[in-house]
């Protein structure tokens, strides 16, 4: 998309892999060797730029706490090691690499925010900086929706140039639960869900004391292969997990809120009558007295409208609707890449628990051409 929004529905490219953790690493990098190439590429070119744009850190010193978060990737989930490693190789990258490109934001915050020798000195983003990342996430009880089932969805927004790379990946397991990931080419998940009915999505906070580790994407695809709702949270309450990022996990009728960082979790449980809304700054009181950014303008708009919709019944088509809205500008749930705030929509991704699917589009609601991933559970 390089050249610009033409005014034709942005398609998804749509892949099946199946077999041992190697087998579903090696399909994956044949499949998308050419998309796993230019993501890497554009992914480690962006990193430099954002180091050079805050004026802390190196590329080396990022990419040591890239091959440290490999070596914690393979002693904590060998078998998703095992795949990414596959991946790799037939993709033609390196496992570093490929690692340090998919886990940007997290290692980057171990350079920014994280402990010596890999941070320079102190440094905080300000509102303005902090609005060049994004995602906008919701979860609403059964009881409250117009289904009557329990929902989830999420904006996921990052790099626009990432829009090139958006993927939605099935996997046939030789052992585990088959799921679905919208990700990028090469990225183990970002958002997913399983035939066991489990959910699980992000958004992105920054705090200091990032520490090198496994990182975000790693820890929901981890979360994915497992059956049922308390062993996905435990998997991330687990881990030794590198940055901050908040995790949204649910089954078909309850839902999980974790804001995590390297050190620490606080858990927010969906009751039977409410909603659970999410943007990009710290809520809790805990992670508010370590933020590294402060909460930008389009944080708090985007989290107001949230709340705002989340209060009156919604279902699959009311969500695609509230994830297109453009009312706030360029504060809005909807980014587009011509708002020029360095982030815009990539994909967006809705839970229906009813019917145990996934409604995803890549790029803006209103842009993206609406796929139904389902699951035979």
């Amino acid at each position: 998309m390089a050249g610009g929004y033409d005014g034709r529905a942005i398609p998804l490219q749509v892949l099946e892999v199946a077999g041992d953790y190697r087998e579903l690493g090696r399909a994956t990098g044949e499949a998308l060797r050419p998309l796993i190439q230019g993501f890497v590429a554009g992914r480690l070119a962006a990193l430099r730029a954002n180091l050079l744009a805050a004026r802390q850190g190196s590329s080396d010193g990022f990419m040591q706490v890239a091959d440290a978060g490999v070596r914690s990737l393979a002693e904590w989930d060998p078998d998703g090691f095992r795949e990414l490693d596959a991946c790799a190789a037939a993709a033609g990258v390196s496992t570093l690499d490929l690692y340090a490109a998919a886990s940007l934001t997290d290692f980057r915050d171990v350079v920014l925010f994280g402990a010596a020798p890999f941070r320079g000195a102190p440094w905080t983003s300000s509102a303005s900086e902090s609005d060049a990342e994004g995602c906008s996430s919701l979860a609403q009880a059964g009881t409250r929706s117009r289904s009557g089932h329990l929902l989830c969805g999420q904006t996921w927004d990052l790099n626009p140039v990432d829009l090139d790379f958006v993927v939605a990946l099935h996997r046939r397991p030789k052992d585990g639960p088959e799921s679905w990931a919208i990700t990028c080419a090469g990225c183990p998940a970002i958002v997913g869900l399983n035939a066991a009915g489990v959910y699980v999505g992000t958004t992105n906070i920054k705090t200091h004391g990032a520490i090198p580790g496994v990182s975000y994407v790693s820890l929901i695809y981890r979360a994915l292969r497992e059956t049922t709702l308390e062993r996905a949270v435990t998997a991330i309450e687990s881990a030794p997990r590198s940055g901050a990022h908040t995790y949204l996990v649910a089954d078909t009728q309850h839902a999980v809120e974790l804001e995590t960082d390297s050190a620490s979790i606080e858990r927010r449980t969906l009751t039977a009558s409410g909603f659970i809304c999410r943007t990009n700054h710290c809520q809790s009181a805990s992670f508010t007295a370590k933020a590294a950014e402060a909460p930008s303008t389009s944080s708090l708009a985007r989290k107001r409208r949230l709340e705002a919709a989340a209060a009156a019944p919604l279902d699959v088509e009311s969500l695609k609707a509230l994830f297109a809205n453009r009312d706030d500008g360029i504060d809005s749930l909807n980014r587009y890449p011509e708002d020029n705030q360095g982030t815009a929509t990539n994909a967006v991704v809705i839970y229906d628990s009813a019917t145990l699917a996934l409604h995803a589009c890549r790029g803006p609601a209103d842009r993206g051409a609406w796929h139904i991933l389902r699951l035979d559970g």
